[in-house]
């Protein structure tokens, strides 16, 4: 019996029982209060079974104690501090990143009588130059702290997950007080910073943020690059830029090309991994696999068996005594749960593979010169392909749920995409780091070096690109049937588990699967409805989007919102079994209103982008969406004149901006309507915008009001009301946001005019349906 993975298991699950399900710290000491009494009863059990019960038991109540204790002494100090106003000084733990509207920090506050929370400093650029700042240097500033549990007004676990219990609000001057040395705990992150650097004199555009991602962990230039980052993740590629086992596994391969001597290999790789674990910030995903990696070279060294389910438990109980909020960390749930399936699954499924008829008749018709054997009589091409498929499928298999319930889809076209590319990873990572080393060696010869790696970037970026281009290269979990169909799935994995037959049927269970995949798509599709016109407001927090279909016709007004505005949009299209966007209409090119453009433009075939000509001479967003539409084949179309189109039975009625006043006053509005159902958008239109509107235009009575800017004061006049008469007004807003809307003077005069108000903070996703027939 593994004595301490069953005591690992067993604190790990108490943590996570602690996170998940138990409310307060009351509930946690008697939970281990409990658990301490039960391992006193299991004494009285057989001596194997009393064993493994009192380890278990043992490890759970240390789980339960642990947690409420990092409570009490880390979190609870730290959340008192919120609210706090005041002068700050803290020590910066890493470099300054850039944001939209200046620049955050991670420090350690170290003000006296205060907690020293690890806290996100968000800085301003009115509040002083930050880019000179170092690890080590000291920073005071007047500030305001806030308890880091949300995220653009969305409740999150983000922060809490990574030991990050605290933001920071610079409101003045930052004072700095540089270190004549940086502190030697800080070496990594400067390593990490020169590494950066020289990365960024070899490589540009995706080639930069890819080759950063992969090298160093800092995804900030590929989460900026967004077609690059979606189709990645569209095709189960997304692993390959978050620093995890597999890119561990490839420095580790590299250094033992290097140094052949096991036990030199091993005494340099093993102090490498912990500074690489390091550099890289220490994510969990690394953290484990840097773990894992030092075990296997530790264990010959001392003449012991590795045992790969020890060293995976143990190293998620490290991590979760570290910080047990940590169980909450997406990342780390990924990690253990990919590594756990390429234990369990993977050398099974590659000895099922190598050992099927298939395979070796497929082995056969090779050319003679690939039916090269090694002494082991294995082809070293056919084992290869099989042990990629095995690895993938293992992984996928234990990490497809969690990708449902986190990311809302699966990709389908995953296990061939890793085929396809991770070979190309593998290159491009060993390759890869060897020109930074040659870089800081001498530039020009690592610049000639890296042609190779930038050929490899040029080929997966097309491979990735074609995959995406996939019909159903992913599921949404939007369409109910696909939720079913995995529960099916996984129940048809476990019946042939318990199969006993030496061979276990395999391509009856499988067409049976694809059979009912195919079936989950046509039931989601027709689950849509017969409609003749659908309308969606899509709940995507303070922002708007909103999806028109009928007739085999899609329209979508406006996509912003919170993060992942696009992919919520996409989803919810794909799901209806919908293949492309007929019109995609910009009111405007505030993020609020079109952050999600460039992701959804990636995802979906779109025919036509209509946008207003451009308000100010430097809109980085517009510039985007306008290369995303020319990168994906869409057709822009500028409005300035009253236009008219048809998308399946959806009449479109575009008006050009009525007033220059100011940016919102630019934006261009809607009806969109079916026979006697007219829907009005005027996207962050102010009263005197409206008035406009109407004047120039003959507006019908309208069924639907897309409520202007939100719900927000300036909007929606009475005038307006008269005019449009809407029996119903939607307001696509936040929860508890920040602007106040929408305000009660707007839902005052709704009221007023008899409109029955829908609101997406309060009643979700808003869908309206409208036949003609029932008119």
């Amino acid at each position: 019996m593994r004595k301490l993975a069953t005591i690992c298991l067993g604190f790990s699950a108490a943590v996570f029982v602690c996170q998940y399900l138990l409310p307060g710290a009351a509930w946690i000491y008697g939970a281990a209060a409990a658990l301490l009494l039960a391992g006193i009863c299991a004494l009285v059990l057989r001596e194997y079974a009393r064993l493994r019960a009192v380890l278990m038991l043992l490890g759970l109540c240390a789980g339960f104690l642990v947690n409420g204790f990092y409570m009490q002494t880390v979190y609870m100090p730290a959340a008192a501090m919120d609210g706090y106003s005041g002068n700050i000084t803290a020590t910066a733990i890493a470099y300054p990143e850039s944001t939209e509207y200046g620049s955050r920090i991670m420090v350690r506050l170290n003000t006296e009588g205060r907690h020293n929370a690890k806290t996100t400093l968000f800085c301003y650029d009115n509040h002083g130059d930050t880019a000179d700042i170092r690890p080590g240097d000291i920073i005071s500033v007047p500030a305001e702290i806030s308890i880091a549990n949300t995220i653009g007004g969305e409740e999150t676990d983000y922060y809490s997950s990574r030991g990050i219990f605290l933001t920071a609000s610079a409101r003045g001057q930052l004072q700095i007080t540089h270190l004549d040395k940086t502190p030697v705990k800080y070496l990594p992150a400067v390593v990490c910073q020169a590494v950066k650097e020289k990365l960024a004199q070899i490589y540009d555009g995706s080639q930069l943020g890819f080759m950063q991602a992969i090298l160093t962990g800092d995804k900030s230039l590929i989460n900026d690059d967004t077609p690059l980052r979606t189709r990645l993740n569209t095709v189960g590629l997304s692993h390959v830029i978050a620093i995890s086992g597999m890119h561990v596994s490839f420095l580790t391969g590299f250094l033992a090309m290097v140094i052949p001597n096991r036990r030199r290999f091993a005494a340099v790789a093993i102090p490498v991994l912990i500074f690489f674990a390091m550099m890289v910030g220490g994510a969990p995903s690394v953290v484990r696999a840097c773990f894992m990696q030092t075990m296997l070279l530790i264990a010959p060294l001392v003449r012991r068996e590795s045992d790969s389910v020890t060293s995976l438990s143990t190293v998620l109980a490290v991590l979760l005594f570290a910080n047990p909020f940590s169980a909450k960390n997406v990342g780390l749930q990924l990690s253990f749960a990919a590594t756990a399936g390429i234990l369990l699954l993977s050398e099974r499924l590659i000895k099922r593979m190598l050992s099927s008829a298939a395979v070796k008749r497929a082995e056969k018709a090779l050319p003679r010169p690939l039916r090269i054997r090694r002494g082991t009589g294995r082809n070293p091409l056919v084992y290869f392909i099989c042990a990629s498929i095995a690895t993938s499928v293992g992984a996928i298999i234990f990490t497809c749920p969690l990708s449902a319930l986190y990311f809302d889809y699966i990709s389908l076209i995953a296990p061939l995409a890793n085929l396809l590319c991770l070979w190309a990873v593998t290159a491009i990572f060993v390759v890869g780091i060897f020109t930074v080393l040659l870089g800081f060696i001498w530039l020009p010869l690592a610049l000639g070096v890296s042609v190779a790696v930038k050929i490899l970037l040029m080929y997966l970026f097309i491979a990735v690109k074609i995959l995406a281009k996939f019909p159903w290269a992913a599921a949404y979990t939007e369409n109910r049937y696909i939720v079913y169909w995995l529960v099916f799935l996984y129940a048809s994995v476990a019946a042939l588990l318990f199969v006993k037959e030496k061979k276990k049927p395999v391509i009856a269970p499988t067409v049976l699967i694809v059979c009912a995949l195919a079936v989950a798509l046509g039931l989601g599709r027709a689950a849509a409805g017969t409609a003749d016109m659908s309308v969606a407001f899509l709940d995507v927090g303070q922002g708007a989007c909103s999806v028109i279909t009928g007739g085999g016709g899609t329209v979508v007004v406006d996509c912003g919102g919170e993060y992942g505005t696009g992919n919520e949009c996409s989803g919810y299209i794909l799901s209806r079994g919908e293949r492309k966007i007929d019109y995609f209409i910009l009111t405007h090119t505030h993020s609020d209103h079109a952050n999600g453009a460039v992701e959804l433009l990636t995802t979906v075939k779109t025919e036509y982008l209509l946008l207003s000509e451009p308000v100010t001479e430097n809109d980085e967003l517009r510039d985007d969406i306008i290369a995303a539409a020319e990168e994906n084949g869409t057709e822009i179309i500028i409005v300035t004149d009253l236009v008219n189109f048809t998308a399946g039975n959806i009449e479109i009625t575009v008006y050009p901006p009525v007033s220059d006043s100011n940016e919102n006053e630019r934006c261009i509005s809607c009806t969109v309507s079916d026979a006697n159902f007219d829907v009005l958008y005027t996207g962050d239109m102010s009263t005197s915008g409206e008035q406009s509107l109407y004047s120039t235009y003959l507006l019908p009575d309208i069924e639907v009001l897309a409520v202007g800017h939100h719900g927000s004061k300036y909007s929606t006049s009475r005038q307006f009301l008269e005019v449009t008469r809407p029996e119903m007004a939607v307001i696509s807003v936040g929860a508890d946001n920040t602007y106040g809307h929408p305000t009660d003077e707007t839902l005052s005069r709704l009221e007023e005019a008899g409109t029955q108000v829908k609101r997406t903070d309060l009643n979700g996703r808003v869908i309206i349906n409208f036949n003609a027939q029932e008119e």
